[in-house]
């Protein structure tokens, strides 16, 4: 189960950081973007997936501190995500 939980942290990082980088040219903007999977685990019944995902804050825009922290549930059946 362990095993599971990590290697499914390990794909969804990975997820992230090759779609923040299409055109497989990397600038301090996709740098800035990279997104970060934290807090990972899963149902008893293995159905879903909760993590918390880190979204960097946009420089200029948004105001100076750490990554807003987001708590997502993948469904494991079908993919969804909420």
């Amino acid at each position: 189960m362990r095993l599971r939980t990590l290697a499914l942290a390990f794909f969804l990082q990975l997820f992230t950081v090759l779609a923040t980088a299409q055109d497989g040219l990397w600038t301090p903007r996709h740098v800035e973007a990279v997104r970060g999977v934290g807090a990972i685990a899963m149902s008893p019944d293995g159905t879903r997936v909760a993590y918390t995902l880190g979204v960097p804050r946009k420089a200029g825009k948004d105001d100076d501190g750490a990554n807003w922290s987001e708590l997502r549930v993948l469904d494991t059946a079908d993919g969804r995500e909420r």
